[in-house]
């Protein structure tokens, strides 16, 4: 008999152009395909974006929310975040009593063997239902907190909290987190607040799920239990491995959603630290940044020489492939970077520091390169240019481990222990 589940999520997951619709396309293609399950879909959508979404066939219902009015917003602000300081932001600006008797009627005329939350922010929806008796998953992604006090350390005070979720927020929050002068102490605010909110939430949950085995392991030692499990990042290794593409010689490229603050500080930082001594070393080098962005980031970009924003691709193979070495200088973050492994599967090799490789189990110089060393970062990029026989090593070994550990039909594995909770 097919078990039948209900996915409460934040966003839009199709069409899959950033790290997040991946994970959660896929986590819902494999519960149907793999497990047998029938996947029902609770969704903050529009219209045009549900359309898309009833076409795909891994998804077997799909129930539209009601948008979240921007008064109900401010009053969870201002009563459950700064007054009460229970819920972070990301759970104030998502959480409505209409939407919580919406998901109440829908759970009551279905009999669900499971509900998964997408992140914490879907999370007070489970919460709220206290007549669910099935299996109650937090499908957590990755310790929000843990990106946010990384971000707050490195003192930028120029970051949207929120990211891509700031349309979000009420108007005059929002311009609070993007004041040069408030946005630092938010972002601590924030964080403070998502620690102790991920922690407790985690407690009301029977499974949590993380993709890097190392903040599963962190929640479990802090909840001392074993109920945090890790449902690693897989890639369409087959896809991605196709060739398509011809080298270009001293091309170096990055590959992520320009839109997310820590993929701009990164390339940003690279631009202006790490690249000029590449080109000390070597003569026209060209920098591609392949990846979603608006067009303001576009013109910011053509202040520098040969450096080439492509926007959204329709076939990310044909950019990434053509380049020599691939760049992943992170800043801060959290969980696996899903670019990472993508290129990797593409064959082209990755410099990366430890950020960039954290939840991966990497050699370095046997199937990546990793430093924390910015000059030994830009000597390992020359290096790969210069040297065929070891890109071509590199290059083949990542392919290799991306092929033996990061595809999708291995990494879904851990669900079974979901479902048999």
């Amino acid at each position: 008999m097919r078990k039948k589940i209900l996915f409460i999520i934040s966003r839009s997951f199709y069409p899959t152009t950033g790290g997040r619709e991946v994970v959660i396309y896929n986590y819902i293609d494999g519960l149907n395909r793999i497990y047998n399950c029938d996947v029902d879909v609770a969704l903050f959508c529009d219209d045009e974006e549900a359309e898309g979404i009833r076409k795909l066939d891994v998804v077997n219902n799909l129930f539209i929310l009601k948008n979240i009015s921007k008064l109900q917003k401010m009053r969870n602000v201002l009563i459950n975040t700064i007054l009460r300081r229970t819920w972070p932001l990301q759970v104030s600006v998502f959480y409505d009593k209409d939407v919580q008797r919406q998901i109440n009627k829908i759970v009551s005329e279905n009999n669900y063997n499971s509900i998964i939350t997408d992140m914490v922010r879907t999370s007070e929806y489970l919460r709220g239902n206290d007549s669910f008796e099935g299996g109650k998953i937090l499908d957590m992604d990755d310790m929000l907190s843990n990106r946010y006090k990384k971000q707050y350390e490195l003192g930028n005070s120029n970051v949207n909290i929120l990211g891509q979720y700031s349309k979000k927020l009420p108007k005059l929050v929002g311009k609070m987190c993007n004041s040069k002068n408030l946005s630092k102490f938010i972002l601590k605010f924030e964080a403070d607040l998502l620690s102790k909110y991920e922690v407790e939430v985690s407690k009301d949950f029977d499974k949590v799920i993380f993709v890097s085995k190392k903040e599963a392991s962190q929640l479990n030692n802090i909840l001392k239990c074993n109920k945090a499990i890790d449902i690693t990042i897989g890639v369409d290794y087959e896809y991605l491995s196709r060739h398509i593409s011809e080298k270009k010689e001293k091309t170096i490229c990055f590959l992520g959603n320009m839109n997310v603050a820590h993929n701009r500080q990164s390339v940003d930082y690279f631009l202006k630290q790490i690249l000029p001594l590449i080109k000390n070393e070597v003569q026209g080098i060209k920098f591609k940044i392949v990846g979603k962005c608006d067009e303001q980031y576009k013109k910011e970009m053509e202040v520098y020489e040969d450096v080439e924003v492509t926007g959204l691709v329709e076939d990310i193979r044909e950019h990434i492939q053509s380049c020599s070495v691939a760049i992943a200088p992170i800043l801060f973050g959290s969980g696996i970077k899903t670019k990472v492994l993508e290129t990797m599967a593409m064959g082209v090799p990755v410099v990366m520091n430890s950020i960039g490789a954290e939840g991966i189990d990497l050699v370095n110089e046997e199937n990546a390169m990793i430093t924390d060393d910015w000059n030994q970062f830009a000597k390992y990029v020359v290096e790969i240019i210069n040297d065929n026989l070891k890109r071509d090593y590199i290059s083949s070994n990542a392919q290799k481990f991306v092929k033996e550990n990061h595809t999708w039909d291995n990494t879904l594995k851990n669900f079974e222990v979901i479902l048999n909770n």
